[in-house]
């Protein structure tokens, strides 16, 4: 994860605005900082892994400078040309602020630019500190967040010029990012963002709980709209909220089919696209793709198996099995198992591959576990306890959790592995601008 804040100076006065916004992120604002950090991770589909709040000791805010007069311990002298400077740092940096005119930074950044989910977020004020301009990544990259946060902090004015921002409409990538929602598209997440700003109204249908005010550009709908399969047969999701999803709790939540209250009506009187929030793939089979569709991280792997499988065999067994219920890898938050496994290379290697956390547990703690299980003679025999695999995943959730938790699938037994899929209970959030 790139871990670096860089800010380039090229005069004393400079110099002077890049210290003070050091001292900003390295004092006044180490917490936000680490929140920015942990927002900035999620939002970049390589770093979604730890799930963990970034130590502040983790980010290094180096200050550069083109200025030789610049006699100080605490930056760095450039001494090469700005090309080959950015060609090394841009790899690193979480963000770059440039202090001084916007057409150096961007003539500088230009060569070096790949994409929105990879591009760090680059930032550009004036040597007076009277400006602070959001240039790049202002989404996932945090660069509007940062821009926002230091003008606050150095009484300067905030310049940003995404569409959704200035037009008071709600960015989906950022609200997804805010979310820890991933998105399994960005093209089809930038054609939603342009429907948004166009005006239009989207359907979005979630199996999930929701809090706070859904957004005007958003509409609920337990359906996701109506679309054709390759065989013409229509293609209708139902929504599959518990009923506990729909129980008012503490803070606002909103019920399917309306905006909490405001209005009601069906989304496919609307758009043809949905924003859909799930851990299934719900439109599988549908010809039309421009639906965007949003991950959490909220299904628990459990599994057991045999000294010695091989990564290959576990892997293969475990993407057949996601596949074949339609569960997105990337909604996987934890693999779990009995601690005699704790030590399994294929299991280890699998947790690592996805993302997630490998928890396992003690035979007592799993036979604690509430619920009834398909129980194996074998396995208790073996390991002290009738289940692994369905009581491992359901041992990760609170007690809590475990009483609104549902399978997604039941334990599967194949030349001895074993695997059980549990979605936990999960909530997305809104605010009154649309974003948490």
């Amino acid at each position: 994860m790139k871990e670096q804040i860089s800010i380039l100076s090229f005069t004393e006065q400079g110099f002077r605005i890049a210290k003070q916004i050091q001292t900003v992120l390295s004092a006044d604002g180490c917490v936000w900082l680490a929140g920015w950090m942990k927002n900035v991770r999620q939002g970049m589909e390589t770093s979604r892994s730890d799930g963990q709040n970034t130590s502040v000791s983790e980010v290094q805010i180096i200050l550069y400078t083109k200025n030789r007069q610049i006699q100080c311990r605490e930056s760095v002298f450039v001494t090469g040309s700005l090309h080959s400077w950015c060609e090394e740092i841009f790899v690193k940096s979480a963000a770059v602020i440039f202090i001084g005119a916007v057409g150096i930074a961007v003539r500088t950044i230009a060569p070096f630019l790949r994409s929105k989910t990879e591009d760090p977020a680059v930032l550009a004020a004036d040597e007076c500190g009277q400006h602070i301009i959001s240039l790049l990544s202002g989404h996932l990259g945090g660069g509007n967040a940062m821009t926002i946060f230091l003008a606050e902090k150095m009484g300067a004015d905030p310049v940003i010029t995404t569409a959704s921002d200035v037009g008071g409409k709600i960015a989906i990538d950022v609200w997804a990012q805010k979310n820890d929602l991933f998105i399994t598209d960005q093209r089809a997440a930038k054609r939603i963002a342009s429907r948004i700003v166009n005006g239009e109204t989207l359907p979005f249908y979630c199996e999930g709980r929701i809090r706070g005010e859904i957004p005007p550009e958003l509409m609920l709908t337990e359906h996701i709209h109506r679309c054709e399969s390759p065989g013409g047969r229509e293609i209708v999701p139902q929504s599959v909220r518990t009923c506990e999803s729909e129980k008012p709790a503490d803070g606002r939540i909103a019920s399917p089919g309306s905006q909490n209250g405001s209005h009601t009506g069906y989304a496919s009187e609307i758009s043809a696209e949905n924003v859909i929030v799930s851990v299934r793939d719900v439109i599988s089979g549908c010809d039309d793709r421009q639906s965007l569709h949003l991950v959490p991280r909220a299904v628990v792997l459990g599994m057991g198996c045999k000294k010695g499988k091989s990564f290959a065999e576990i892997r293969d067994f475990v993407y057949c099995l996601l596949k074949k219920h339609r569960i997105s890898p990337k909604s996987i938050c934890a693999l779990t198992s009995i601690d005699l496994k704790a030590e399994e290379p294929g299991l280890k290697r699998l947790a690592e591959e996805l993302g997630a956390p490998f928890v396992t547990f003690s035979a007592e703690t799993l036979r604690e576990v509430p619920g009834t299980y398909s129980p194996s003679p074998f396995v208790y025999e073996t390991t002290g306890v009738d289940n692994v695999c369905e009581r491992a995943a359901m041992a990760f959730l609170t007690e809590a959790e475990q009483k609104n938790a549902r399978f997604l699938c039941r334990k599967i037994s194949e030349n001895g592995m074993t695997a059980a899929l549990l979605e936990k209970p999960w909530t997305v959030f809104f605010e009154q601008d649309g974003v948490v």
